[in-house]
């Protein structure tokens, strides 16, 4: 999902929106999901590879968007993914050709952990946060 114009937004308002489009696509009520749907569910497994890597160099490479699939190259992209949802802790997020993002974040599971607290061992909730920058 793509959040627009973040640099003049809260936190808050960032996280509300990614929300709206979340439970817009869930539902089934987001246009642009609703496209991207639409034109894999026609391919084969096997071609998808293949026809998404060729998607990646029109779109980042050349410019060239493809209605209802791609956008032309937007600059300033970071990818979010949550492997928490999947009970996983921590996992390495390789930025790789397709994505063209200089900053990739994976979320962990929500674990409870000791930590110390002024002068104290306490339980509490930890985020496993995982970051892979380009430079």
């Amino acid at each position: 999902m793509l959040a627009r114009t973040p640099y003049s937004k809260s936190l808050e308002q960032i996280a509300t929106d990614l929300n709206s489009k979340a439970s817009r696509a869930r539902e089934d009520k987001d246009e642009d999901h609703s496209k991207m749907k639409k034109a894999i569910k026609f391919l084969p497994t096997f071609i998808m590879g293949p026809v998404l890597s060729i998607i990646a160099y029109l779109s980042l490479n050349l410019g060239i968007g493809i209605p209802g699939v791609s956008k032309p190259k937007q600059q300033g992209l970071a990818y979010i993914t949550n492997i928490g949802s999947l009970g996983l802790s921590a996992a390495f997020g390789p930025l790789t050709p397709p994505m063209f993002a200089p900053i990739l974040v994976v979320l962990g599971k929500i674990e409870k952990k000791p930590k110390v607290v002024g002068d104290k061992i306490e339980i509490r909730d930890i985020l496993s946060i995982v970051y892979t920058v380009d430079h």
